[in-house]
């Protein structure tokens, strides 16, 4: 599991990507892309219940995940305030 999280973290290194991604998730609303991002999840869910199992490890992980989103757009490591210490578990 480390190593997809660090092959994750590499890939949305590219801010550009993860911007998509996120706009993706935001505009599933849309048919067409609704469709494409739960496929997309299905095969996500599907690769880490094999690793994890199912129910809260799975949860767990995908909340971590968008978490991980998240602070990686924000930027909270490089900003010196409370909120962001929280989020950074510093």
């Amino acid at each position: 599991m480390q190593a997809a999280r660090d092959g994750y973290a590499a890939l949305v290194a590219d801010r550009t990507i993860l911007r998509f991604l996120m706009h993706a998730n935001c505009a599933a609303g849309e048919p067409l892309v609704g469709q494409a991002v739960r496929s997309c999840y299905a095969k996500q869910v599907a690769t880490v219940q094999r690793l994890l199992g199912n129910g809260d490890a799975v949860r767990s992980w995908f909340g971590a995940g968008m978490l991980d989103n998240v602070a990686a757009v924000l930027g909270p490591a490089d900003i010196d305030e409370p909120w962001a210490h929280v989020l950074t578990a510093r």
